[in-house]
């Protein structure tokens, strides 16, 4: 869908930081381009990071957390991020998410999907189609139009708008292709939502209380953290954060 396309262009902050972090090997498989690292598990996470950083800058930052459980780790690179070539939109976003239905690696593995921030988007998806064990997001994006609108709406104030854009039809893509809240809804695996209070997404009180009734149930943990800001959660809150983690991808 073409606004998809478009709408794209004030979405991705492309980090081209290319280093690979000690105990990864860079993969290129079936157009895919992830960082890999094999310990010999049955369990696998595979990790979608934010905006503006690159697969080894995630690493660095999420290591002490991810090195707590020794499972197998893979870390997708966006288009134009890191090492890897192109531009990511929001369609061929989707058409990678097909190749990681296909790869050997993930073959008769327990698989844990994390996203952080606008990684939401893509894990949310692939958790879903793959029907993950378990689906980690970290102050993720759950209302997509909202969003949308707020991106929109902001780089109209700072740059005077795009015009090109079909707010109409983008609507209609999103809640077509990246609808969270349903694929939440539907999702038959573990569900474990990490928020701060200063989280960009949702961004308001009413929010938090609507998540918390939502999403607190048997196979849902919703945690809404006391420390830190939308980029450090972790690190603000590691003790809760790891215990928590360590918790739901053993349990």
């Amino acid at each position: 869908m073409k606004s998809l396309t478009d709408v794209s262009s004030l979405i991705f902050f492309p980090s081209t930081d290319q280093s690979c972090p000690d105990g990864f090997k860079v993969i290129r498989d079936k157009q895919l381009e992830f960082l890999f690292q094999d310990n010999g598990s049955d369990k696998t996470i595979i990790c979608f990071h934010g905006n503006g950083e690159s697969a080894y800058e995630f690493w660095n930052a999420y290591k002490n957390l991810f090195e707590i459980i020794k499972s197998n780790y893979i870390i997708y690179e966006y288009r134009g991020f890191g090492t890897r070539q192109g531009n990511q939109d929001l369609i061929n976003l989707l058409e990678d998410l097909q190749y990681f239905q296909e790869i050997d690696i993930l073959k008769n593995q327990k698989t844990i999907v994390f996203g952080r921030s606008f990684g939401s988007l893509p894990a949310i998806e692939l958790a879903s189609k793959i029907q993950a064990k378990t689906m980690i997001i970290e102050n993720g994006i759950l209302d997509t139009v909202a969003w949308i609108k707020r991106v929109i709406v902001e780089d109209q104030m700072i740059h005077g708008g795009h015009s090109f854009i079909n707010t109409n039809e983008l609507t209609l893509g999103l809640n077509e292709f990246y609808n969270n809240e349903a694929k939440l809804n539907s999702f038959a695996g573990q569900i474990l939502l990490f928020y701060n209070t200063d989280a960009r997404f949702p961004n308001s009180a009413k929010q938090f209380n609507i998540l918390n009734n939502r999403y607190n149930g048997e196979k849902t943990r919703y945690h809404l953290l006391k420390y830190g800001d939308h980029n450090c959660i972790l690190d603000a809150n590691f003790t809760e954060y790891s215990s928590i983690f360590k918790k739901v991808i053993l349990g």
